[in-house]
Order: C-alpha cells, then structure tokens, then sequence
C-alpha cells in the first residue's frame, strides 16, 4: 500500500559499493506450494470488482476442507465474534508492501507464511454458508515478506467507492507479486478467477498468438518506487512506519521497486476496425449509424487524445485522475458538460457527474467523501519507448490503430491473417488496448456516455497523491493517476512481474470484443498466417470469412482465426455451422 513516506529520504552511496550491496542482499525466493500456475476462484458474489482471494484469520493451517465462517466485518469485529473466519486479501499491485491482520499481540515485519483460499460466491448476500465447503485453500506463500498488524490496529481496512466498499483482512501487495506472474481473469459469465506463475508460460510470439497484447511498462522499462538499496534515517534514529517501528540495519528488506507506471493515451476519439458487410470492404470507423464516418485522429486535432503516465493499481475502485493532470487534459472541470446532459453530436473527452462519491485506498483512510467523478470516453494503452524519447503514447496510439485496418483488409482480400509492412503511419508491431467507448453502438449517432470509463478525481495536495508521486520517483513523467479495476472489467489480465525482455508489464486480452467497450491488438508481425493478426478485427468479418470457408476442404487458412472469435461468435460457429472451427476452445 502507498504508506506515507514524509519521513523517509534515500541515503546516496558510490556506485560500486551500493552494486555490492545489492549483490550481497539479494533475497532468496520465497517459497510456495499447491496450485502454482492453476487458475482457482477470487471472492465474488458483491459489487466490489476488486481481485482478493480468501484467507483465514488463524493464518495458514493444516485443517482440510473449506472456511467454517465468512466475516466482511473489520477484522477485530471478525476476530471477536469469529475468530476462525475467512476474510478478503486484497490482491493490489498498485501498494509496494503485503500487510495482514492476525491475532498477533503486536505489530511485526518478517516473512511468514500466507495461505489463499478459494472464495468463489463467498461475498454473496444471499446464501454465503453454501460456498463455504469450496473456500478450501490452494495455494501458499511460505515465506511470504509481510508487515503483520493486530486485528485492533488502527488501520484502514475499508476498499472500494461509493456505496461498493468492502472490508479486506489485508493486501497483498508488490513485494510478494513482484516474483510472480499474476493472472487475474473476470468475464462476466464466470466466477473471477486468479493464478500466480513463476514465469508465465510461452515465447512472445505464442502469447500473442493467443491474443494477449502486451503493454510493457515505461521507459526505461524498469518497475519504479522505492529501490531495494533505500535506508531510511532521521538524525541517526530508527524510522517509524504507520506505527510500526523499523531498524535502518534490518537486511529483511520490504520496500523496492514494484510499481508498473504505463503510456497512456486518454480520451481519445471512438476508433476501431470496420467491416462494411454491404460494401465488402474494411476501414477504421467510430462505428454507429454511419460506418462510412471517418474517425477523427487520436494524436492530432481538436478532438485528439491526450497523453498520460497512470499506474496500474488492481486494487483501486475504477480509475483515478489526480486533480492538477485532470485539469491539464480537460481544462477547468467546472466547464465540462454533465453526463446526463451531452447534447447530440456533440464530441467532448470527458462529462461531470452531478453527484460527488468516497474513495477508500488500500493502505489509507478515506481519502475523500465529497470527491468530483468524472466520465472519460476511453482509456489506451502503448508499450513504453525503448529509448529515451519517441512518438508520444497518442501517436503510437493511431499508429497502431491504423495497422489494424490494413490487417483487416488483408485478410478480408486472401483469407489469411498478416499484417502491413511497417511506415511511419501504420504499424502492427506491439500491443494497443483501449477500454471504454471504443466504438459508438448500433445504430448510435452520438456518444454514449454509460459507454466511457468511471474516474474518480483527487486533490493533488491530498497526502495519497503526494506521497505517491514521491514514491515512483522522476524516472515516469509525472504520474497523473491509476488505472485500476478499469483494466480487468470483461478481460484476461497478467500482471507480469517476471519479464525481463522488453520488460515488466500487463498483458491483455479482451474477453467480449463485440460490443464495442474493449479493444485489444496483440503485437503481430507482418508474416503471413500469423493468428496474432486475427485479433482485434472486427467479430462480423471473422464470422464471414470463416462461414463462407466450410465449403472447402480442410485444413482451411481461414479457420487460423476461429481463436480469436469471442465465446459468443465461437459458440455460433461450432453450432450453426457445424463444420466450422472444429476443436477450438472458447476464449
């Protein structure tokens, strides 16, 4: 979580010695069992959308079977009316440190073991004790590096916004993830579901051939926050950390670099791959009543997109623009239309709500109750530069946007997947994800705003925003807020921690691309039959061209793209025509 860190200041040491240090202190790996690279069900049944995964308030135990009780009180409400309960762990990416309740007598740092549990329908108000058999537990940090706190410890335990808020037992947070591939899935139809892998399987090319475009972080593509290699000192005295006092000469170091801060082109216009059925022909269109309306660009003209650095934080409520930013990219947010009151046609970034909200943080108090929210029509996402300077995330935005067209028609013109030679307009190398109104709906002449991304904006003088930005430090352009549940709504998501080229980063995939609210273009390459290409094109061409296909013989090159059918146009395929994408498995 984001503690605050006013007291806190980086001693500077010689190079040499400080690669030493950091050579001499580097922690062994913590240790793990059961389900390691096996998917098992988050804590749903709320409004929540946050990941968090059970765990047991007696900590990691040897009793078989499922939870005995489930409590979504505070933990010492839990712990003195069920002091065997289960509890959420949140699972944010977005805090630097793993902090639990237990019943420890007082606060502590070290490494101990954490136990997650199966939470699925746990959270439900409508018959929780059903689920509790199946909360069994699945999988173990043995030696997890964690702050432990005492049930009564004045902590804030509360997460989410508005009227979606939950109590957590806890947050597991970059320095235990930072080990690990972590997947986090929620697609509506099932239960959400979550798997930690040492290395997530498959080359580059593979994973992109299952369609998950990849969003490196930043450059220099490094994690950002505080370095292992940070001693805190005031006058020569141990630092004092929410209560919990640490000694300078501890080596069992729990602050490092863990924060993934991504390329970020906001607002930009809606935009995407379109496939004219009467015309036969693709383009890029903002969709709606009118495909043949040209898409305005998303790096140049009065309705361009804008560029932004966010963090991503699974276990923030939304997204969050920090005040000073959200002024820079839309202006004075008093100006800005309300949401229920857009006029037809009319091409705006970002509407107000009338009504304020609360946020709660993972690590913080209530960071505000009266807090303005905003809609933003969309949210994209770029791989960070390779070099210190480049096209801006917009530019690479619509670049990117543009070689998805070319792919469309490549393969509407000789059925086979590839992509365009690269230019300095059109690319189809690296991933682009956008959520949020990436195209207007059926039969839309105007935008819609229950379409756009839920933002929650903060002061920038508020201690969170402030002790954050001091946090990642100044490798990222200044941060301008989070991205957080924002990114996993309807979507596969591996937060990947444990790549080292190009780097860290999020790799996505879009589990409904029909219905126009995510997009996500996986890095293809140009060759031809590579099913990287099919993604991210439009659901009816696929459709078409696989229909139309059966009457050959197989193998049939058109079929290379029956992988990247949504589950709903798989499921029609497989059924209508029943010869078509035989033995592919939905997404």
């Amino acid at each position: 979580m984001p503690w605050p860190r006013s007291r806190w200041r980086r001693t500077v040491a010689p190079a040499l010695p400080l690669a030493l240090a950091a050579a001499a202190c580097e922690p062994a790996p913590i240790e793990v069992s059961g389900q390691l690279g096996r998917a098992f069900p988050q804590v749903s049944g709320d409004s929540l959308g946050l990941p968090r995964a059970a765990i047991s308030l007696a900590g990691c135990t040897d009793r078989p079977g499922g939870c005995l009780t489930y409590c979504d009180a505070t933990p010492a409400e839990c712990a003195a009316q069920q002091p065997e309960a289960c509890m959420s762990l949140l699972i944010d990416t977005g805090s630097p440190v793993t902090a639990v309740s237990n019943s420890a007598a007082s606060a502590s740092l070290g490494a101990s073991c954490l136990e997650l549990r199966s939470g699925r329908g746990l959270a439900g108000s409508s018959d929780p004790q059903a689920a509790l058999p199946a909360a069994v537990a699945r999988f173990r940090f043995e030696d997890a590096p964690q702050v432990v706190l005492p049930v009564a410890a004045d902590w804030p335990w509360r997460v989410g916004r508005g009227d979606a808020t939950r109590h957590v037992a806890g947050v597991l947070g970059g320095n235990v993830l930072n080990e690990f591939a972590v997947l986090l899935r929620s697609d509506g139809g099932e239960p959400p579901s979550v798997a930690f892998f040492r290395e997530f399987p498959g080359s580059e090319a593979r994973l992109a051939a299952d369609g998950r475009a990849f969003i490196p972080v930043q450059y220099p593509r490094r994690l950002v926050g505080v370095i292992a290699q940070d001693r805190c000192e005031i006058a020569g005295l141990d630092c004092e950390l929410a209560g919990l006092d640490l000694d300078p000469d501890d080596e069992r170091i729990i602050f490092e670099s863990t924060r993934m801060v991504v390329d970020s082109c906001v607002a930009p216009p809606p935009c995407g791959p379109h496939y004219d059925v009467d015309g036969g022909t693709c383009r890029l269109s903002p969709g709606g009543a009118d495909p043949h309306r040209s898409c305005d660009a998303a790096d140049s003209g009065a309705n361009a997109g804008l560029n932004a650095s966010l963090l991503v934080a699974t276990g923030v409520a939304h997204s969050v623009l920090f005040a000073d930013s959200a002024e820079r990219l839309f202006g004075p947010l008093s100006a800005l239309p309300w949401c229920d009151a857009l006029d037809l046609g009319s091409e705006v970034r970002a509407c107000r709500e009338r009504e304020t909200t609360s946020l709660y943080l993972p690590g913080w108090a209530n960071v505000g109750t009266e807090l303005p929210q905003l809609r933003v029509r969309s949210l994209a996402f770029v791989p960070g530069l390779s070099t210190a300077s480049g096209p801006s995330p917009c530019a690479r935005h619509q670049r990117r946007l543009r070689g998805a067209a070319v792919q469309c028609a490549a393969y509407l013109a000789s059925h086979r997947p590839s992509g365009p030679e690269e230019s300095p307009v059109t690319s189809s190398r690296g991933g682009l994800v956008i959520r949020g109104e990436v195209q207007w709906g059926t039969n839309r002449v105007s935008p819609d705003p229950t379409r756009w991304i839920d933002v929650t904006v903060l002061a920038a003088d508020q201690p969170f925003v402030a002790a954050l930005r001091r946090d990642v430090g100044s490798r990222p352009v200044q941060l301008d807020g989070l991205v957080g549940s924002t990114i996993l709504q309807q979507s596969e998501v591996i937060v990947d921690y444990t790549e080292t080229s190009p780097g860290p980063g999020v790799r996505v995939t879009c589990l409904s691309p029909e219905d126009g609210t995510c997009l996500s273009l996986p890095d293809c390459r140009g060759r031809q039959d590579d099913v990287a290409c099919c993604f991210g094109l439009p659901q009816s061409l696929l459709r078409r061209v696989i229909r139309d296909s059966v009457v050959k013989p197989a193998p049939r090159s058109e079929e290379l793209c029956c992988r990247a059918l949504s589950r709903a146009s798989l499921h029609e395929m497989q059924h209508l025509d029943l010869t078509a994408c035989e033995g592919t498995a939905p997404p």
